[in-house]
């Protein structure tokens, strides 16, 4: 199904409108329970110095580094997914009404992070929940039914459905997210 951009996004500034830094605790969740909640608990029983990571990226980054506790193969994490992290340390009860599109928006940063490079922030507009991928040049948009998928390299070529949400929120709950 193709639609052109406009008609899914508004106007093309609206799509990038979303700051680079913003992070969610929602995308920090699952980026915390795989990476950090075997040894540091969950919130808000955190343990080892965790509790210095609420909203402070830079103190994970240095505590990685540093190799504290043996945190050094933690080195892969993106800054976008430690803002997520400390996002998610300092506000861990926003994370639990995550949207079914932001789980499987989560998923799919996971899933497909050598293509999707870093967790994203989420935009709205209209009944769609989108992230915008630059460096893969895609934006991933949902809306109460369908994925969609947005080539910004290709603007001629429109907007395709890949799929269904519940497919989508099937494969991502089986995942964890």
């Amino acid at each position: 199904m193709k639609r052109t951009f406009a008609a899914f996004f508004g106007l093309a500034g609206l799509v990038l409108a979303a700051p680079a830094g913003a992070q969610s605790a929602a995308a920090g969740l699952p980026l915390y329970e795989y990476n950090c909640q075997s040894c540091h608990g969950t919130p808000p029983r955190l343990r080892d110095g965790a509790g210095s990571g609420a909203g402070n990226a830079a103190a994970i980054r240095t505590a990685i580094t540093r190799n504290k506790g043996g945190m050094g193969y933690l080195s892969v994490l993106t800054d976008s997914e430690l803002s997520s992290i400390a996002a998610y340390l300092a506000n861990p009860a926003a994370a639990t009404a995550v949207s079914s599109a932001d789980r499987v928006l989560n998923w799919a940063e996971s899933q497909f992070a050598a293509v999707l490079q870093g967790t994203q922030p989420s935009g709205t507009t209209g009944p769609y929940t989108y992230r915008c991928y630059a460096a893969a040049g895609l934006c991933i948009g949902i809306d109460s039914a369908n994925v969609y998928l947005y080539e910004l390299n290709n603007p001629g070529k429109g907007i395709y459905a890949i799929g269904t949400l519940s497919a989508y929120l099937g494969q991502a709950q089986s995942n964890g997210f």
